[in-house]
């Protein structure tokens, strides 16, 4: 974990998230960022490689929302649910190049 991120790390941990999974909360699906990463990619490395690389602090791009998807076509009850949080694509990115770099660690 020692050494520094870089750009590549942050386009791998994109493209393997789902582009249409579930929107997030600040209302952009990674297919967005996917899509036209040739327009947004300084910025969004910028961001990802700031918070990786221990130059800014996560916590603005740490908001979820907590929203509850059927489990059945009529539900009655709260367990015909099921909860699923909405973090920011950032969010995402960041938690997913982590992860990526841990599992070449074990």
């Amino acid at each position: 974990m020692g050494r520094f991120f870089s750009k590549e790390y942050v386009k791998v941990a994109l493209f393997s998230m789902g582009p249409t999974k579930a929107p997030w909360p600040d209302e952009f699906y990674a297919l967005l960022f996917q899509k036209f990463w040739e327009v947004v990619w300084s910025d969004v490395s910028l961001v990802c490689l700031r918070i990786l690389n221990g130059e800014c602090s996560i916590k603005d791009f740490n908001k979820t929302n907590v929203v509850l998807i059927s489990k059945k076509k009529n539900p009655v009850n709260l367990k015909d649910f099921r909860p699923v949080s909405l973090c920011s694509v950032v969010y995402m990115i960041v938690t997913k190049v982590m992860a990526n770099r841990l599992k070449m660690l074990l």
